[in-house]
């Protein structure tokens, strides 16, 4: 946001820095102006006294009118755009107006009826109070409290604000990565499940091989039971036995 649409626009939103920044640069700059218009414009030493009160005071006036009158459009902006980042109209600004007008009533009638001084203060008293506490909760709502997190409807969270809590982010692919990965190939799919089946078989025919082989020579090295010649089953021949049959 630049300054113009900082210190004189009424749209957006603005963070408690650029509000704090902007009212406080606007009004030195001002009472420098006032100052400096003052020095220039003011009365000439051979003027009598008399004359030279008179001129400061013209001077003043014309000099406080304008001040006045643009301090409290850049008071306005701000305080506007302020009440934009809290998620409030801008309109709240006017909240103190009809109360600062019924205390500027209350005093002039009191003088006007020839009220003393001490009446006079009694009669802007309630009036008074009211805007102190409005005064209060406009610093604290729009010198205080933080942004609200997020968009809302007049415009987005100044300074790049985080997303809001409990929301899930989305991150979508570039064109540059999309661009490099390519378009996909048909049938892809397919040929690396096949592709993923025939390893996974491979290894489990693999296994069994390998079970398989460790089984064998604890076959082999087992010892093989001894059987009995069965009845009528020839014997072999015991020497001194030459040509005869032995049978049991």
């Amino acid at each position: 946001m630049g300054i113009l649409s900082l210190l004189f626009g009424f749209k957006g939103r603005i963070n408690r820095a650029q509000y704090w920044l902007g009212g406080m640069g606007a009004g030195f700059a001002v009472m420098f102006f006032m100052v400096l218009l003052m020095v220039i414009g003011g009365p000439n030493a051979g003027m009598p006294k008399e004359q030279q009160v008179a001129h400061f005071i013209g001077v003043f006036a014309l000099t406080l009118i304008p001040a006045f009158l643009l301090i409290s459009w850049i008071s306005y902006a701000l305080a506007w755009k302020r009440f934009h980042d809290r998620g409030k109209s801008g309109t709240w600004v006017f909240l103190p107006m009809p109360f600062s007008f019924m205390m500027m009533t209350s005093v002039f009638g009191a003088i006007a009826s020839g009220a003393d001084p001490v009446q006079v203060g009694l009669s802007a008293q309630p009036w008074s109070t009211i805007l102190m506490v409005i005064q209060i909760w406009f610093f604290v709502e729009l010198g205080c409290l933080p942004s609200k997190p997020g968009p809302n409807k007049f415009g987005d969270q100044p300074g790049g604000g985080t997303a809001p809590s409990g929301s899930t982010p989305s991150f979508k692919p570039s064109a540059a990565n999309a661009k490099k990965s390519g378009p996909a190939i048909p049938g892809m799919a397919s040929t690396l499940g096949s592709a993923e089946s025939a390893m996974e078989r491979a290894i489990a025919e693999r296994a069994k091989q390998a079970q398989k082989a460790a089984v064998q020579p604890a076959q082999r090295a087992a010892p093989r039971p001894q059987t009995t010649p069965a009845m009528g089953q020839m014997r072999p021949a015991t020497p001194g036995s030459f040509g005869r049959k032995v049978t049991q």
